[in-house]
């Protein structure tokens, strides 16, 4: 037999053991009916839907028996995995407290976020922040730190706080700034850019101090806001992220949270977060609060260290950041 002809014979085999993927090797799923014949077809040691070629096969799918038209097997209408209106994957609360309605706090609607900066939107903070002093100190520096392009994601310029504090945000962490200066104004949603002159501390509270150059560059920008669910906010790994939380407040807490101020907890399907807001506020909080009132924050993540020790919380400077109901 001739040399031509065994090679013809042996393409004739190659090709009848099925269609070839880009890498030009053999896999099942790839000739009709090998998803559901009991067979290795590919001969890689698992066969039909256990093999990885059938992944795309109707018969390996998943039934999706929800009257929606995602493909989870939900009621809801977004793709996640859980049955609750909204686009993450926590899960369904079930306590006394779920909002009424949709609400974005001091955050215009068209601005807020859900998802996350992507960690290479680098505007120079996480270098700022591992500098960032403890304790109570002011500490100006001989080379400024260039910020550029951070997103303003919340402002708080109360009438009775004697300066405005804004918390600006990149990729990589969320920082305070709280500079005198008249000349300092932003909104939320703006992108700013500045020289880092200096900063600061008070009772292990961070923050930029001074600045120089501060430009708007530009408005209406996406705001990240983290959603926290069951999770516990942690300042060391946080810093000043905004972020929303609903539940019960439960009791007043007994942190030391600064003169002036007193810190609540905040029950969300049992885990326990500290909210902090003026003694002088307009929800009705003082120290003989019973424990009556459903909450809905959306505030930034800070601490203080006081004669109690270090409390972390959501600090809800301005009466926007918060409303409240009954149960």
């Amino acid at each position: 037999m001739s040399r031509f002809l065994l090679a013809a014979l042996s393409l004739s085999v190659l090709s009848s053991c099925g269609d070839k993927d880009d890498t030009g090797v053999a896999y099942e799923g790839d000739q009709p009916g090998e998803c559901s014949d009991d067979a290795d077809n590919d001969r890689d040691g698992f066969f039909d839907c256990e093999d990885p070629g059938c992944a795309g096969a109707s018969n390996c799918q998943e039934a999706d028996t929800d009257t929606d038209s995602d493909a989870d097997g939900d009621t809801d209408a977004d793709t996640d995995a859980d049955a609750d209106a909204d686009t993450d994957s926590d899960t369904d609360y079930t306590g006394p407290c779920s909002p009424p309605d949709t609400w974005t706090g001091p955050i215009d609607p068209g601005l807020y976020s859900p998802e996350p900066y992507d960690s290479s939107y680098d505007a120079g903070l996480a270098e700022i922040a591992d500098e960032f002093p403890t304790g109570s100190v002011s500490s100006g520096w001989s080379t400024s730190r260039l910020v550029y392009d951070a997103t303003v994601v919340a402002v708080s310029d109360e009438d009775w706080e004697w300066v405005p504090r804004f918390f600006i945000a990149d990729g990589n962490v969320t920082l305070q700034v709280k500079e005198s200066a008249a000349s300092i104004r932003a909104e939320v949603g703006d992108r700013i850019g500045f020289a880092a002159t200096g900063v600061g501390a008070d009772h292990d509270e961070p923050y930029i101090e001074y600045t120089e150059g501060w430009t708007v560059l530009s408005s209406g920008n996406p705001v990240y806001v983290m959603e926290l669910g069951t999770g516990d906010i942690s300042f060391e790994a946080h810093h000043n992220q905004v972020t929303h939380l609903f539940g019960e407040i439960s009791r007043l807490s007994s942190h030391d949270c600064d003169s002036g101020f007193s810190c609540y907890i905040v029950d969300h399907d049992g885990t326990e977060n500290l909210i902090r807001v003026r003694q002088d506020n307009e929800w009705g909080l003082d120290v003989d609060y019973s424990g009556d009132l459903c909450a809905e924050v959306i505030a930034p993540v800070n601490v203080y260290t006081g004669d109690t020790g270090t409390a972390t919380f959501l600090d809800v400077r301005d009466a926007d950041w918060m409303r409240t109901w009954e149960p």
